[in-house]
Order: C-alpha cells, then structure tokens, then sequence
C-alpha cells in the first residue's frame, strides 16, 4: 500500500449553503430579544439566502443560513460577534466572512460579505418565521479534491465539546440510512454524528475516499459545535466495515476506537499493519448465518488484529444474518457502550501525541 495515500490534500469548498452558528446572547437589550425567533431574507450578488435565528436552551442564539438557488447546506461559521448592534462571523471553508449593523428596530442586518472581493449583504425579518427543528438530520456538500462530496450529520441540543461517531455505510447505500440509524441514540446520549457518502455507492475505496477526505467531514461538523477530538469514533456496515478495519489500522492516529457490523480484513492488508501508529480498541459484531463474511473470515480478523497488539472484542450473534437494519438499534447501543470508553489520549495524559 503506497504510503501516498496519507498525505494531507488541500481542502476546498464551495461558495454558499447551510450555515450552522451560535452567536452570544447579550445579557439585555429589546435588540438580542427580537433575533431569537427571526428569519432574515437576503441577496448575495445573484444569490438567494436566508439567514434563520433562534435560542438554544443555554441562552445562546445560534442561527442557520441557506442558500436557496444552490440548494446547499453544511457550511458553517465561526468567530461569531454580535456587540451592541454589530453582528460578524468568518466562514474558515470558504475563506469568508460577514460584518453588518443590526437596525434599532431589528428589522435589517446592513454588512458585508468578504470573500476575495466585497459584496453588499443586507438581511431583512421577514414576518413568517421558519425556524428548522434544533435537533435535525443534515445533507451537506463540501469541495474535496476538485469534487463535490456528500455527507449527512446530525448534532443533537447538547452543550459541547461532544464526542463523534464517523459512519461508513454500506454497498449501495448512502450515509443518510446510516444517520437515520443512530440518531436517536446519539440525541438520548448526547454526541454527534457524521456519514459521508463514498465516491462510489458500491464500495469504499481507499484512492477514492482518501482519510484526508473523512477528517475534512468531521471537520464540517467541528466547526458547526465543539467537538471533543479525543473522541473521535468509527462504525462502518459491511463495505463499510471492511473500510473501518483498514482506517483502524492507518488512520489509527485519528480515531479513538472502531466498531464494525458484517466485516473482515480483505486478503492481502495484513501488512498494513506495519503501518500503524497506535493500536486502538477495535469491537468487530457478526452474525453466525452470513453468508457475505462467514465466522471464519472474521474470526481470523479478529485473531489477525489481537496477535498485532490490537484490544479486541469479537461478538458472534446467533440465527443473524448480513442484515444490520433489522438489529441496529442493539447492535449501534451495544457498540456505543464500547466505544464511549475509549479515549484518544487518555484525562490529564502527558507528553503524548
């Protein structure tokens, strides 16, 4: 395996789409009152957007701007200020940012938007508001490689910094089912979640869907919430638990743990193992009746990663099959329960890297 494939790529992004922000809530004023259940409508160049505001549980505004004409979500914010009546924030993906004044009525936001050029950007409340539910499941596209790449996260109404669970779906699924699959779970237990879409719906290939690209995913969702990067996780079904050993093993620098339903190790990958640099907590769920990765396939996974100092936790479930839907909900409880002990760099750990 060439070691070519863990060098950094350059991250790029496109111009507008789902903006996801906080912005401190000033301790009085009628003006912080008035933005914490408002839509402001605007036009940027040709652009249509619409910037949404309201009130998390803590007080503070956090607020979500869509890019109607493009259809785009997922960018988000950072550095947000709203001092008085001026409102800024910088947008790290797309190497922008947004200064404005806040009218006395709190009608209007007069700014403007900063991306290698200047462009005027007043939003204007509108009267109807529709705010979308804190809690929600996400398309985003972001640029990565030249390419316009997918991915589905869901951050649940928690205080951060939160742990993340990375989800590598399935041969002709896409990261959306994967999403579905646990969200309920990450909103009783409070942590985030990321699906990117591979490059090619029937497999993760490791060319294609480099580890650069699944860090610029968790990046997204970073830079929308804290995210505690000492907890960074991985699941992956199938294909995708094939692609979860490998990253286990190469990208083990990066994720805390792994935890995989319905695969093994494909022939051959056994000598990534020279590659790693740190042997993480690895929990591998199969059944006894698959007929795509038989007990034999992943017991000698199992063996393959014990006997090269990797922890390993093998769980045979009787009378299953390859079919992860139908018992996702135990298989994704009991594989959380794993991974939320795992911890990159140990509390208070010194000098380690």
């Amino acid at each position: 395996m060439p070691l070519s494939i863990m060098n950094s790529i350059a991250r790029r992004a496109v111009l507008l789409g789902f903006l996801a922000c906080v912005f401190p809530l000033p301790s009085s004023g009628q003006t912080a009152l008035s933005l914490a259940a408002s839509d402001y409508a605007g036009e940027l160049g040709k652009l249509h957007v619409v910037l949404h505001i309201l009130q998390s549980p803590e007080r503070t505004l956090r607020g979500t701007l869509d890019s109607v004409d493009q259809g785009a979500k997922g960018i988000p914010c950072a550095n947000l200020v709203l001092a008085g009546t001026r409102l800024s924030f910088e947008v790290p993906a797309v190497h922008g940012s947004y200064a404005g004044e806040l009218s006395a009525d709190g009608k209007t936001i007069s700014g403007t938007w900063s991306q290698g050029s200047n462009l005027p950007l007043v939003f204007t409340r509108r009267e109807s508001v529709s705010r979308p539910p804190v809690e929600t499941a996400m398309a985003s596209t972001f640029d990565f490689a030249g390419k316009t790449r997918t991915y589905y996260s869901f951050i649940p109404d928690a205080a951060g910094p939160l742990p993340l669970v990375l989800l590598l779906h399935g041969s002709g699924r896409n990261g959306q089912v994967m999403v579905d699959a646990w969200k309920d779970l990450a909103s009783r237990e409070h942590f985030a979640l990321v699906a990117p879409d591979a490059y090619d719906s029937s497999g993760w290939d490791i060319k294609a869907d480099l580890p650069e690209f699944l860090h610029a995913a968790v990046k997204q969702v970073e830079a929308a919430h804290s995210i505690d990067t000492n907890r960074i996780y991985l699941f992956g079904h199938s294909s995708g638990a094939e692609y979860a050993l490998i990253l286990s093993i190469l990208d083990s620098h990066f994720f805390a743990a792994a935890a995989v339903h319905a695969g093994a190790l494909p022939p051959g990958y056994e000598k990534l193992f020279a590659y790693a640099t740190r042997r993480m907590p690895v929990a591998i769920w199969a059944g006894n009746e698959d007929p795509l990765f038989p007990v034999t396939a992943v017991t000698a996974t199992s063996k393959m990663f014990e006997s090269n100092g990797f922890p390993v936790r093998l769980s045979i479930i009787p009378h299953h099959d390859h079919n992860y839907y139908a018992i996702a909900d135990e298989v994704n409880r009991k594989a959380w329960d794993f991974l939320k002990q795992a911890q990159r760099h140990p509390p208070n750990a010194e000098n380690q890297k």
